[in-house]
């Protein structure tokens, strides 16, 4: 009876050991349960840089290259945000109308210099003296907590006296995939129009006195929505025959954000 009850005393204490304690292959499978379940961070879009050139030898005896510096939203494994969307689809109709909507890589600007040349050759084709177009472009993306800025520049040349610069700015909300305006920012046009025409003359030295259009201007001053924040400060870019003819080129801007309290309505 005495070895019966010790015999039974040691299977209990074995049983409670084994209860308390997992055992190591237990331990491994919980581990390895914790290991499982670990979620990687999908894939979110970059801005993808490079340099597009094409050499024009339309005019043998003087060949140069056509270039655009370019900048685009891209991810090979997920959808782009709406604002991602939205600025592509700006830089690539800045540079074809006709593209609006086309994928943006470097075949995208290898087509537009071939357009571009196709246009050269057929708009040369029955002329005494034919003369090569010009193109030079740029594109630049900035981000800020809300929003996307988007700087494109491109010069043309098609012939004639002279080529022309186009400088576009454009400010897209994060959120909505929209574009801003000035309305979005700041709370009264018309003082905003009194306030910058100081800014105005004075960084582009143009007296004080008189109207604009003495000076040579098309009209009054009025701000327009070709804007961007660089610098604690509001820029306005005017381009060539925008308010005045072309020889009397671009013009440019800016306010200090300090000096534009209680007209903001949005941080910059």
């Amino acid at each position: 009876m005495k070895k019966l009850t010790y015999n039974l005393t040691i299977l209990v204490l074995c049983l409670s050991a084994c209860a308390g304690n997992p055992s190591q292959k237990e331990k491994s499978a919980s581990t390895t349960s914790i290991a499982d379940s670990t979620e990687v961070e999908p894939e979110t879009a970059t801005i993808e840089k490079g340099h597009a050139a094409f050499k024009n030898s339309f005019d043998k005896e003087n060949i140069f290259d056509w270039t655009i510096d370019y900048a685009y939203y891209k991810c090979e494994t997920c959808e782009l945000m709406p604002y991602q969307k939205a600025i592509n689809e700006m830089v690539s109709e800045f540079f074809d109308a006709n593209m609006k909507t086309a994928k943006l890589d470097l075949s995208f600007f290898e087509r537009v210099f071939k357009n571009m040349d196709k246009d050269q050759r057929e708009m040369n084709a029955d002329t005494e003296y034919p003369m090569p177009f010009g193109l030079d472009g740029t594109v630049a993306i900035t981000e800020s907590d809300d929003r996307a800025q988007l700087y494109l520049q491109q010069y043309v040349f098609l012939g004639g006296a002279h080529g022309s610069t186009t400088v576009s700015y454009f400010q897209v909300d994060k959120a909505s995939g929209k574009r801003l305006g000035l309305k979005d920012f700041i709370s009264s046009k018309s003082k905003l129009d009194r306030l910058s025409e100081k800014y105005f003359r004075k960084q582009n030295e143009i007296p004080m006195e008189g109207t604009l259009m003495d000076q040579g201007f098309d009209a009054e001053f009025s701000c327009n929505e070709n804007f961007f924040f660089q610098n604690d400060s509001l820029f306005f870019f005017y381009n060539q025959y925008e308010i005045a003819c072309y020889a009397m080129g671009s013009f440019e801007f800016g306010i200090p954000l300090k000096d534009l309290r209680g007209l903001l309505t949005r941080k910059p």
